[in-house]
């Protein structure tokens, strides 16, 4: 179970019904084990996701086209997503069935990064959009910062 807790000034206390509802079937004095971690900011994820999807749609139009055996490839969102995770340095090396190195993005999940080491992705990716699809003298890091600001509504 994930029990959600909040600090409270007599200690750690349950902050939804569910904690709640566990809490209460443990005796008094019992001893628990828990892994503790604060929540990452949900609204910082959309944040995130909006400068992604901002960048995406300006790069998928000055994208060259390109076709495979004769069919139209279309840009995809999710590999744009990795190669600028990647970019940012974010990735882990593997090998295919091949023996060819690849590298694959870390994963963002709410699990696998914590709120500080998210922060830094953000910041590393504005960087990576910088370079990559924002090359312009018209933009420059708070610019961009202020444009996603601005469509998440946290101007």
């Amino acid at each position: 179970m994930d029990a959600m807790l909040v600090r409270s000034e007599v200690g750690l206390l349950p902050a939804d019904d569910a904690t709640r509802a566990w809490f209460s079937k443990v005796k008094i004095g019992a001893s628990v084990v828990a892994k503790v971690s604060a929540p990452r900011n949900p609204l910082f994820h959309r944040k995130f996701f909006a400068l992604l999807q901002y960048a995406f749609d300006c790069w998928r139009e000055m994208a060259a086209e390109v076709e495979y055996k004769g069919v139209p490839v279309e840009p995809d969102f999710e590999r744009f997503r990795k190669d600028v995770t990647i970019l940012a340095g974010r990735f882990r090396p593997v090998v295919n069935i091949k023996g060819e190195l690849r590298v694959e993005a870390d994963s963002i999940s709410f699990a696998a990064m914590n709120t500080e080491q998210f922060e830094q992705l953000y910041s590393q990716v504005i960087q990576v959009l910088l370079t990559r699809v924002f090359k312009s003298d018209v933009w420059n890091e708070r610019k961009l910062r202020d444009v996603i600001d601005g469509i998440v509504g946290f101007a």
